[in-house]
């Protein structure tokens, strides 16, 4: 065997090494997404560190603020998203009516088990001064193409807008998702609620606001 063969048959050998090799790792890089997505729904949508019950708890009723925040009381933080249709929504625009922001997300088990609630509540109040505006955490999306199949197989009646960059979630410190905000007419907070709601607890809080809210 001559030198010009031998160093041919090395090179080979180096190629169909490193390329089983990569083909390996690409299979475990694989089955550690897999994995962490896994734990990551089974969760119920936890994005960040697990959180403590108490941070779960429903939040309502606070001293009102002059300054912004994410509690009950404090001003809602402002934000300008476009929707699907490429339009722009600015939070501010619904100032004078009661706003329900649902912070979801397309791969989220419980936001898709309760995203109906909140499209019955659309219907059955959309004569009243109450909006219902899902907010998409489009930044944690594989793509909007899967944004777009949810709202489309739902039936989602609400105005359905984009958190393209997470400025939103990082402003209201989504930290599970579906998140829920209630804002009185003036952009007080007047709920926060981590984890979902059902249709009863979401009608119920929202009559409930509506009798204690003083405009004066």
């Amino acid at each position: 065997m001559n030198i010009k063969s031998l160093l041919s048959g090395v090179i080979l050998s180096l190629a169909i090494f490193t390329g089983g090799f990569v083909i390996w790792d690409m299979f475990q890089e694989e089955g550690s997404n897999n994995d962490a997505l896994e734990s990551y729904l089974d969760q119920d949508g936890i994005e960040q560190e697990p959180v403590s019950d108490s941070d779960l708890a429903d939040e309502s009723s606070g001293e009102i603020k002059d300054e912004t925040g994410i509690s009950p009381g404090y001003i809602a933080p402002e934000f300008e998203l476009t929707n699907l249709n490429g339009e722009t929504v600015n939070i501010k625009d619904f100032q004078g009516q009661f706003v329900i922001l649902n912070m979801w997300a397309s791969w989220c088990g419980p936001c898709r088990k309760k995203l109906p609630d909140y499209a019955e509540f659309h219907e059955t109040y959309k004569d009243e001064d109450v909006v219902v505006i899902g907010v998409n955490m489009t930044s944690t999306e594989h793509s909007i193409e899967a944004v777009e199949t949810m709202v489309s197989d739902f039936e989602l009646p609400f105005e359905i807008v984009l958190d393209e960059d997470g400025s939103v979630r990082q402003d209201y410190e989504i930290l599970v998702t579906p998140t829920t905000y209630m804002i009185d007419p003036e952009g007080h907070i007047a709920v926060r609620r981590q984890g979902y709601f059902d249709y009863e607890s979401l009608e119920n809080y929202y009559k409930q606001i509506v009798r204690e809210y003083d405009p004066t």
